[in-house]
């Protein structure tokens, strides 16, 4: 399989997208050129695992789905959480920089200290994992590499 669905040896996985129209979801996987509407995301799980399971030759229950419901309010929700997350660090290493205790930190941030410890190594590994990060992204129809 290619593009966004992964496969797996007695389990097959299927990304779809899912829009709000009126009071039905409109849902495509593009790999299958599967396309249906539902009035839950659990009735389109399961439209396109049948959906895919034709189009596979494989039975709905080795089907995974994956759901993603697309809008722009759900696109500011993931940005704004995003960038609480981003501040929420910055907030946590620069306390720490100015040699606030673990306890105190977490209180101040509002997390527990695990918590707090785990942002402090989180934004230390995404600047490894952006310098580690390819120059473009694989085209969607394309074998994705592992």
């Amino acid at each position: 399989m290619t593009g966004q669905g992964v496969e797996t040896p007695h389990e097959r996985a299927v990304v779809c997208t899912a829009h709000r129209q009126g009071r039905r979801w409109y849902a495509t996987a593009s790999d299958l050129g599967v396309h249906t509407h539902g009035r839950t995301l659990t009735e389109i799980a399961g439209l396109v695992a049948d959906a895919a399971a034709l189009a596979l030759d494989t039975a709905p229950e080795e089907i995974t789905v994956e759901v993603v419901p697309v809008s722009a309010e759900l696109d500011a929700v993931a940005q704004t959480r995003s960038a609480a997350a981003h501040a929420q660090t910055a907030a946590v290493r620069k306390l720490r920089s100015q040699g606030v205790t673990w306890p105190d930190v977490a209180r101040s941030v509002g997390v527990p200290q695990h918590r707090a410890r785990a942002l402090a190594r989180r934004e230390s590994q995404e600047e490894v994992d952006d310098a580690k990060a390819p120059v473009s992204e694989p085209v969607v129809g394309e074998p994705r590499s592992a």
